[in-house]
């Protein structure tokens, strides 16, 4: 069995999760700590977790491929910002989930503590990118007010 089957076996153990209802949970935080680790490492944390999470599942699929590509100075002056700790940065990049194509561009602003500016667009294309299908885009602002309270504003269009 390949290492994808054994994933998608230990996924579906779960409890699954919608989009919208993910969109319906505002108010928690979000940490992301990526760890390098073992198959078998892996494998033994989604048991463990299986009863206590759930995983998100879109169109069926709950181990979603996805290509990114982080655009940066030449320096990498935008990495280098995010390791440091700068309060001020931003972040540009380009995803493409695999299964339906569809191409997101995002860029964030940090402007201060607390305080962030973003403008996302969304690409939906076929023929191998050859034909654009539609576009959409949003902007919003947020400021992280107290712990567990986050103010946001936004908007979004679509054509």
């Amino acid at each position: 069995m390949n290492e994808a089957c054994n994933v998608t076996t230990a996924l579906s153990a779960f409890s699954s999760i919608s989009l919208e209802e993910m969109s319906t949970i505002r108010l928690m935080n979000r940490t992301d700590t990526k760890y390098i680790v073992s198959l078998s490492a892996l494998m033994d944390v989604l048991q463990r977790a299986s009863n206590c999470y759930r995983v998100q599942e879109v169109q069926g699929e709950r181990n979603i491929a996805y290509h990114t590509t982080y655009l940066d100075t030449p320096d990498y002056a935008m990495y280098l910002a995010h390791q440091n700790g700068r309060v001020i940065r931003e972040k540009i990049r380009v995803r493409t989930y695999v299964s339906s194509g569809l191409t997101f561009l995002e860029v964030k602003k940090k402007i201060f503590s607390g305080f962030d500016a973003s403008l996302e667009g969304e690409f939906r294309t076929r023929d191998g990118l050859q034909t654009v299908e539609c576009w959409s885009g949003s902007a919003g602002v947020s400021y992280k007010m107290f712990r567990w309270l986050k103010a946001s504003a936004g908007y979004s269009f679509k054509f």
